[in-house]
Formats: structure tokens, sequence, C-alpha cells
């Protein structure tokens, strides 16, 4: 009896890291769906970009591409009730992440376009001269 549970205990110890790294990697896992989920205000960079570089050409733009990346968003607060700290930390870093991404690529697209609108109008005023 002594020897079987023994084995019992060991079995138990040595099985319990096993279960906490399952368990964190499941955390982190549903931490990166929820904050890809999460990450949809981009948009309204891409139109701010847009009118920026219609209004002053490359440079507009430019500052507006600039200001996506240097400005740090922070996630929403009502998602971290009752979550472990690897889930906020996971979340956190995934939702910066790709709240940056798609900015990147929204006002890039903005900036590009209000170049060529800008080109567009202005350059018609130039021409005559």
């Amino acid at each position: 009896m002594f020897k079987l549970l023994t084995v019992i205990i060991t079995l138990l110890i040595f099985s319990m890291p096993c279960i906490t790294l399952a368990q964190q990697s499941s955390d982190a896992a549903r931490a990166v769906v929820d904050a890809k989920t999460d990450a949809k205000e981009p948009i309204l960079w891409g139109i701010g970009s847009f009118l920026a570089a219609s209004g002053c050409g490359l440079l507009g733009g430019g500052v507006a591409v600039l200001a996506s990346q240097v400005i740090t968003p922070s996630p929403p607060a009502n998602r971290f009730i009752g979550k472990s700290a690897e889930y906020i930390s996971f979340y956190t870093n995934t939702y910066q992440d790709e709240i940056k991404r798609k900015r990147l690529i929204y006002t890039s697209a903005g900036c590009l376009g209000g170049t060529v609108v800008a080109v567009i109008i202005w350059s018609p005023l130039y021409v005559n001269y």
C-alpha cells in the first residue's frame, strides 16, 4: 500500500507543472484571440490621414502615419475583470501590436490617397504659371 501511494504521489508531483503550463498557454491563446477581435479602431486614422494629406500634402499624411505608431493605444479595462496576469499581459501586448499594425495600414493608404488627390487638385494651378 505504501509503494502504491508513493507512486501516485510521485506521478501527481511530476504532472503538476504540465497542467500549469497547459493552463498558461490556454490563457495566452485566448488572450491573443480576444485582443485581435477587439482591435477595431483604426479606420478613423485612415480618414484623418487622408484629410491631412489632401490639405497639407505628403507632409501632413506623414505626420499622421508617424503619430499612428507613436501613440500607444490602451486596451479596454473591462476585459481584465477576473483575468490572470498572463492573460492581461498577452492581451495588452497583442492589442497594442494589432492596433498599431492596422493604424499603419490605414494611415499609409490614407496618406497615399490624400497625396494623389492633392496632386490632382493642385497640379492644374501650377501648370498655368
